[in-house]
């Protein structure tokens, strides 16, 4: 009756990290360019004014609103490797496999990107709204930023992951090889097998894609 959702969200999730991406960006440059200086000195008025320009936390929440986004498409994603292990989808074997009975074909990528997922469903947890006392109480609150930083560096290596894997999987399909430039070619045929340098190579492979994306946009801007 309908397409799955996994398919159907597509444009709004990736519009979702994309936009919570952007506001992170935005965030990490304000942060890096800001005056963090505590006191602030104002010469010509020989005064000083305690501020809170250290104050990270608009970069806090924008690692946590890109993490939740990176959740929420993860989530889409492993429906969408799901979708390619199913032969109602695909109109190919089970689990992308050679057609041999009991063959696991390609189901041990939807086990480690199930894995990824629940890492990254871990990380984007909120944790920067508990307070801490400090220095006598006078430095009441922190918003964990480095901590926010951090767990995301972690989730998007788990979203790589998961990437790797659908690609890998996407690789097993005929008539995709326009589509998927860039990537490494399958390593094998359909039989069962260990998928684990083909899975690096491919990781690996994004990297760059993703690292000459950036090059492209940067000198645009320019």
């Amino acid at each position: 009756m309908q397409d799955p959702f996994s398919m159907r969200l597509l444009p709004q999730s990736l519009g979702s990290v994309r936009s919570s991406w952007e506001h992170c960006r935005d965030a990490t440059l304000a942060e890096v360019n800001g005056a963090h200086e505590n006191p602030r000195v104002f010469a010509d008025e020989q005064q000083m004014a305690h501020t809170g320009n250290f104050y990270t936390v608009d970069l806090e929440l924008a690692c946590g609103t890109l993490l939740r986004a990176l959740a929420q498409d993860a989530s889409l994603l492993l429906a969408r490797l799901g979708l390619l292990m199913n032969p109602r989808y695909t109109g190919q074997a089970e689990f992308l496999g050679d057609g041999t009975p009991d063959a696991t074909g390609a189901m041990m990528l939807e086990y480690l990107a199930a894995a990824a997922l629940a890492d990254i469903r871990d990380l984007a947890a909120a944790h920067g709204g508990h307070g801490v006392h400090l220095s006598l109480g006078a430095e009441e609150h922190a918003p964990f930023t480095p901590q926010a930083v951090r767990r995301l560096g972690q989730a998007t290596g788990s979203y790589r992951t998961m990437l790797a894997c659908f690609a890998v999987a996407l690789r097993r399909l005929p008539g995709l090889d326009d589509l998927l430039g860039g990537l490494p070619e399958r390593h094998g045929g359909l039989e069962d097998r260990d998928l684990s340098r083909e899975l690096s190579d491919t990781a690996s492979a994004l990297d760059r894609i993703r690292l000459g994306g950036s090059r492209e946009r940067t000198e645009g801007r320019r």
